[in-house]
């Protein structure tokens, strides 16, 4: 009775454990409740290759710190810009610049270009005191943040679905960063992951907004 007992017991044992998912399964049923209303006809969908990592604590890695820089890019954005607009109206002033011949519609094109340089200075200097805000707060969550610790899973996932049209076969690489259940953090495409990467990555050993522009040249060109 006792042998039978215990193989009972060892037969329910493995029953569990074979029930037990793996860190790729539990990765690849993520990833399909996550793509189905984001795919391009999901019945095409193909998974080609999954691969989980763990995840520990990093500026890089940080779901805070992340978006807090992708609303820093947004900045730098504006101030390209802006610095656009500025030399665009002073090529206008240099054009329309006043002499004593000048007529009242280029002295009137001369005043617009002026204002419109003046006003886009105003929105450059401001944009620029918002990048530096961003930066310390960035800064900020990385003297906060304990380096180093387990937060999770890293997963790169590469699949196959139709376009659009549905007329080939698009191929596309993404990353997932997850916590320990494998919910979603932060996802993106596997290109734009390694170019965020580089930035938070820069951020994190510089001091200032200077530094870090003068360091991230180095690093992406």
């Amino acid at each position: 009775m006792k042998t039978k007992s215990l193989i009972i017991t060892l037969v329910a044992f493995l029953g569990l454990c074979s029930c037990k998912q793996s860190k790729e399964e539990k990765a690849q049923q993520m990833i399909v409740e996550y793509f189905k209303d984001k795919v391009y006809h999901f019945d095409s969908y193909k998974p080609l290759q999954t691969k989980v990592d763990s995840l520990f604590v990093s500026l890089a890695f940080d779901k805070e710190a992340i978006y807090l820089t992708l609303d820093m890019l947004k900045l730098f954005q504006l101030k390209e810009e802006y610095t656009n607009k500025i030399e665009d109206a002073e090529s206008s002033m240099d054009i329309w610049s006043p002499d004593g011949y000048s007529s009242t519609y280029s002295r009137g094109e001369y005043k617009r270009a002026k204002k419109e340089r003046d006003e886009n200075k105003r929105r450059l200097d401001k944009t620029k005191d918002r990048i530096k805000a961003q930066f310390d707060k960035i800064k900020t969550r990385q003297s906060k943040i304990k380096t180093g610790v387990f937060d999770g899973w890293k997963v790169y996932h590469r699949l196959k679905c139709l376009n659009g049209a549905g007329t080939f076969d698009l191929f596309d690489e993404h990353i997932f960063l997850c916590d320990k259940n494998f919910n979603v953090k932060f996802e993106c495409s596997k290109k734009d992951f390694e170019f965020l990467s580089k930035i938070l990555n820069t951020i994190a050993v510089s001091d200032d907004v200077p530094e870090f522009v003068e360091k991230l040249q180095d690093v992406i060109f």
